[in-house]
């Protein structure tokens, strides 16, 4: 048997109580005595949407419950107020008033502990679930940071290679300007050096190759193109 505690309240000076249970609604007031009502299954489809249509008035019940006694049972009136003083019945109750008290009693506090008990083992359950969702986000968030370590590792060693290949670039580059005949060769200045040698034999293969009124001009674009 499915029991839950659904709230209270404070109506007409009653106190009211609660309880679904199986599928239906238990309602208990209270006062100088005990009143009870099992609403069933479809009364309480009806109090569902019902609740939908008053929900702005959820914080304060006695706004749309109201009790009043009616010989020995209490009616139980669910009404809406629409505009001041119009108000719309939303469903009416007859609450019977319990012949054993002692009885009554005994049984509502049985349900009443089975639905606390339902409560508490709900809890556990939620617990557990939340420890079990707690332990994956830790898991998943140091599976995190583990990739993020891992692709920053990843990126200093790129990095330190991508550096060293362009740092050996740039010593290259700067070794090659500071050879002397680079600067003088135009002005016939040049030393003897293989890259000289090397520089004149490409000259000279080049020239046997161009026709001699074009052939000092040329030359000279033949070297400049060589040290671009």
């Amino acid at each position: 048997m499915q029991i839950k505690y659904c709230g209270q309240a404070k109506v007409n000076g009653y106190g009211v109580s609660f309880l679904y249970e199986s599928g239906s609604l238990l309602v208990v007031a209270h006062k100088d005595g005990f009143w009870c009502l099992l609403v069933d299954g479809k009364e309480l489809d009806v109090m569902c949407d019902s609740v939908k249509q008053s929900r702005e008035h959820s914080t304060d019940p006695s706004r749309y419950f109201s009790l009043s006694e009616d010989g020995l049972d209490l009616k139980f009136v669910w009404s809406k107020e629409i505009k001041n003083g119009i108000k719309i019945v939303l469903g009416s109750f007859r609450l019977q008033r319990a012949q054993d008290t002692l009885k009554f009693v005994g049984e509502f506090t049985f349900k009443f502990v089975a639905g606390c008990t339902g409560l508490l083992t709900c809890l556990q359950d939620t617990k557990k679930e939340n420890e079990i969702l707690r332990s994956l986000a830790e898991v998943s968030t140091k599976r995190y940071k583990e990739l993020v370590s891992e692709m920053e590792d990843k990126e200093t060693v790129l990095l330190s290679k991508f550096s060293a290949v362009l740092n050996e670039k740039k010593r290259t580059i700067d070794s090659l300007k500071r050879y002397p005949q680079c600067m003088s060769y135009d002005n016939g200045n040049a030393p003897d050096t293989p890259l000289m040698h090397s520089t004149a034999v490409f000259e000279q293969d080049a020239d046997d190759l161009i026709p001699p009124k074009s052939r000092k001009l040329s030359s000279s674009m033949v070297v400049r193109s060589f040290r671009k």
